[in-house]
């Protein structure tokens, strides 16, 4: 069990790549909170982990920051400390202020989160974050129009958030990753391309979860 004695907070963890990592750190042995804007969903996952072990359930607006500061300080006073940190929030952003939605959601929630999960990880003496990315950020995506070009722009400035914060924080013992994903099969990218267009990235037995990141989060928040 590498993670035993460890308490991980998912973000967006009610489906897709979020739940699966949130299953992955529950079966390392982790205490998991499930955070996520989706309460019935979110809490339906959180039942599903806490069968086999300690976890809560948590309503989050990561787009709200005192909404990630209460849920990153409640973890912490639920169960004494906090280890391990995934954001995964998605969620559609067409229409109107397309720009501005992908940036709060995409960006500036994962650095809410990073903000304060790091505060409590400094205190306790270490930690490790992930914060799922995308290729759309190293590669450009087609967008359409300049309104659509705010998702692969967030992604983007995922990827430089997460490495500033693992180059600056060198004299505590701590690790971040930003995870890069191509696409894969969920709820949300079923909503918004044609299913022919999404890759069957995921196993048949779990749906809407990508067993790449998956496999991925779980190694890497167990090592540092």
């Amino acid at each position: 069990m590498k993670l035993e004695g460890r308490v991980a907070l998912v973000i967006g963890a009610a489906s897709g790549i979020g739940r699966a990592c949130a299953e992955a750190c529950a079966q390392d042995g982790a205490t998991v909170v499930v955070a996520d804007i989706d309460e019935p969903a979110g809490r339906d996952v959180a039942a599903t982990i806490t069968r086999a072990g300690p976890g809560s359930f948590a309503r989050i607006d990561i787009t709200d920051e005192r909404s990630v500061e209460h849920v990153v300080r409640g973890t912490v006073r639920e169960f004494g400390r906090l280890d391990v940190l995934i954001t995964s929030a998605g969620a559609s952003t067409t229409g109107d202020n397309r720009w501005q939605r992908s940036v709060d959601l995409f960006l500036n929630g994962p650095f809410y989160a990073c903000k304060y999960a790091l505060e409590e990880m400094e205190r306790g003496g270490g930690g490790a974050i992930v914060n799922i990315a995308s290729v759309a950020g190293i590669t450009g995506s087609l967008a359409g129009n300049i309104d659509g070009t705010g998702y692969p722009s967030a992604k983007h400035g995922v990827v430089g958030l997460t490495t500033s914060r693992r180059l600056d924080c060198t004299n505590w013992r701590w690790a971040a990753s930003p995870l890069r994903t191509s696409r894969c099969r969920s709820r949300f990218s079923v909503r918004v391309s044609p299913l022919s267009t999404v890759s069957r990235v995921s196993r048949a037995a779990l749906p809407a979860s990508m067993s790449c990141a998956r496999r991925a989060s779980s190694s890497f928040v167990s090592s540092w």
